[in-house]
């Protein structure tokens, strides 16, 4: 039989570093991990944000410089009424609020003329209670949380049980409104 003879220098092979794979496996797998965990976290952060905000967002009626603007129809503002909604809003900042707008109709406009502030009865951030507006009103509005415009559930039992204006809305900023 022929022997194939090789030399083994043992102090070569012994002074060679030992390349550790699995250490690199490791960083990788823990590198996916931490960026799907990232990727979960801001979807879920992304996701909550937008679900209400976006479409309040674009279906919201922002206040243009001569009222708002419904389908064939115009809501405007006496002097200083607008100012008075706003401030109101902010004042109740952190808690949902309910105010009524009253006025009169001229043609296919609506003009506020006053606000009227019913008796809330609680408040809180996701809600109020309040008495309801008195006849004549033109329209009801309840705030909102900044740029969550669309109603809640709660919003549309409320509306179906007791309609107490001619058109119903959430202000969820300054100038935006949402009517439904």
């Amino acid at each position: 039989m022929d022997e194939i003879l090789f030399e083994v220098n043992e102090e070569e092979i012994l002074s060679k570093p030992v390349k550790d794979e699995s250490s690199k496996v490791k960083k990788a797998a823990l590198f996916l991990m931490f960026g799907f965990i990232f990727f979960l976290i801001v979807s879920y952060s992304v996701a909550f944000l937008g679900m209400d905000s976006i479409p309040g967002f674009v279906s919201g009626k922002q206040m243009g410089v001569s009222g708002i603007e419904l389908k064939g129809v115009k809501i405007m503002f006496s002097s200083g009424i607008y100012d008075e909604i706003v401030l109101y809003a902010a004042e109740n900042e952190g808690v949902e609020t309910k105010f009524c707008l009253m006025g009169e109709k001229q043609g296919n406009n609506l003009l506020i003329t006053s606000v009227f502030k019913p008796l809330i009865i609680a408040q809180d951030f996701a809600s109020v209670t309040s008495r309801s507006c008195p006849s004549g009103t033109i329209v009801s509005v309840h705030t909102h949380p900044l740029l969550h415009c669309i109603p809640s559930l709660q919003d549309y039992k409320a509306l179906h049980s007791s309609k107490d204006a001619e058109y119903t809305a959430v202000m969820c900023e300054r100038g935006r409104f949402y009517f439904y």
